[in-house]
């Protein structure tokens, strides 16, 4: 039985597909964890740091099986290495459908066909059937999943096109523009994969495949510039794998010298446009966090409203003492005059920060205004109050403003639309939905630093600031001076 080529057979951009997944999954691991990681965590209730442990041996596990895959001496290693890095992405894909709570989460394995596959593509390229068969089917189902994605509307998508054009393009592309075109692209999607499944290898086709894949996965570091570049480089097979199908169907005579032109050129402009598209995505993308100062404050609630209250705020700084004062009689931010006091936990939100803070109020009384401030080390913000939630069932009404998604000037004017309403009907409480499920607000984010332009007098004494308890996290804040803002985690 003769053996599988060795590395120095296999093309230059599978090497490139497989380094850039791998480089992607570090960078993921070490900014905020994988899927797998949170799944451990929140599922089986393993450790945190039990988590982080395995999800780490996991990625070096899956770099060590890719570079296995392509250079190993023995068929038998090169399987074994194969396996084992596409076993990871599967993984990957699954964790993502069992913690669910994102838009389409049930299509993340079909969704991640080309990500499991690239692994195998090694010790298949040989192969003149098995080889290009795994290719097709990858590829088509990874553009089959994504187009059923765009036509159903994933908000996702819809993000990425509002970012691209409010970042690149300027069309001024609203949300019922992006869902016009999203569903063209979904289309097309379909259409593609139907004629990669057919077998032909078109390569006009595939050529578009794999362009428009490279544009996908860059689309992610448009939207969030450095710090989602791990997302573009886990995608990088997404554009990777047509264009290596169309490798494999130019392998005569006749088209070997085209081929390797094709191939050493690919992965140089891959390279290049990730680099530009990136700087565009972190020269427009808002600057984190720095310094000791204690903002993007909020109230949360995840139970018990009337009684317990979690109050959350971030500093680009580590710092070393954190805390929250607070009482039920306004003290004008005195620090030295609040009745009570809580320690708060800290933690990063990546690797240097910048950092979050939670401190837990509890025995709280219901239907009670605190006065509070949050301090870091010497530094405090100024004094916001809330009020609890009441013990009984008793009426009130509520303000909800959703994000516009028509870019910051739009979700500004929202904010203060809201902020006049309630001057209008102070007893009125005001919910926001925001657009992340975590309790600790993303740093940098415009929406979070935007909010607090929502202002308005105070509402009277009595007044109820509060959202439903049910189905979600609330998070809520008022301020002595300028009334109450709250939002929504759903």
């Amino acid at each position: 039985m003769s053996s599988a080529p060795r590395s120095s057979s296999l093309p230059l951009p599978l090497f490139t597909v497989l380094s850039a997944q791998a480089l992607g999954l570090a960078l993921a691991a070490a900014r905020g964890g994988t899927s797998i990681g949170s799944w451990l965590f929140v599922v089986p209730r393993w450790s945190e740091p039990a988590s982080v442990a395995f999800e780490r041996f996991g990625v070096a596990a899956t770099a060590v099986g890719m570079l296995l895959a392509c250079c190993a001496p023995r068929r038998w290693l090169r399987i074994a290495g194969a396996s084992v890095a596409a076993s990871w992405f599967a993984a990957l894909a699954i964790a993502e459908t069992a913690l669910g709570g994102a838009p389409f989460a049930s299509f993340s394995l079909p969704a991640s066909a080309a990500r499991i596959a690239a692994p195998l593509v090694p010790v298949l390229w040989s192969s003149r059937r098995a080889g290009p068969w795994l290719l097709r089917v990858a590829v088509a189902l990874t553009f089959l999943t994504h187009g059923g994605e765009a036509l159903g509307l994933n908000p996702r998508f819809v993000d990425l096109l509002l970012a691209a054009d409010l970042r690149l393009f300027g069309l001024g592309l609203d949300q019922g523009g992006a869902e016009l075109l999203l569903r063209g692209i979904g289309a097309l999607d379909v259409a593609v994969a139907a004629l990669v499944l057919s077998g032909r290898d078109w390569r006009p086709v595939l050529l578009w495949a794999s362009a428009w894949g490279a544009i996908t996965a860059l689309s992610r570091t448009v939207q969030g510039g450095e710090a989602a570049l791990h997302l573009t480089l886990i995608r990088a097979a997404h554009g990777g794998l047509p264009f290596l199908l169309m490798l494999h169907s130019m392998r005569t005579p006749l088209d070997l010298k085209k081929a390797l032109r094709l191939q050493h050129g690919v992965p140089a402009v891959f390279l290049l446009v990730a680099a530009l598209v990136g700087g565009m995505g972190c020269a427009d993308n808002p600057p984190v966090l720095t310094g000791p100062e204690p903002v993007q404050l909020r109230v949360v609630w995840t139970e018990a409203p009337a009684h317990r209250a979690i109050v959350s705020w971030s500093t680009g700084e580590a710092g070393t003492s954190h805390r929250v004062l607070f009482d039920t009689q306004p003290r004008g931010g005195t620090l030295a005059a609040y009745a009570s006091a809580a320690a708060a936990s800290s933690g990063e939100y990546q690797a240097g920060g910048p950092f979050f803070h939670h401190a837990e109020l509890t025995d709280l009384l219901p239907s009670t205004a605190y006065y509070f401030v949050a301090v870091t080390d010497d530094r405090a913000t100024p004094e916001r109050y809330f009020i609890t939630a009441p013990a009984d069932d008793r009426p009130f009404r509520l303000l909800s403003g959703g994000d516009s998604r028509s870019g910051i000037t739009v979700r500004q004017d929202m904010n203060r639309r809201l902020a006049q309403l309630l001057a209008d009907d102070p007893a009125s409480s005001r919910s926001r939905t925001a657009a992340t499920s975590s309790t600790t607000a993303p740093t940098g984010d415009s929406g979070a630093a935007g909010w607090k332009i929502t202002s308005s007098p105070s509402p009277p004494r009595g007044a109820r600031c509060r959202s439903s308890p049910s189905g979600g996290t609330t998070r809520a804040t008022r301020s002595s001076s300028t009334g109450c803002s709250a939002s929504r985690a759903a």
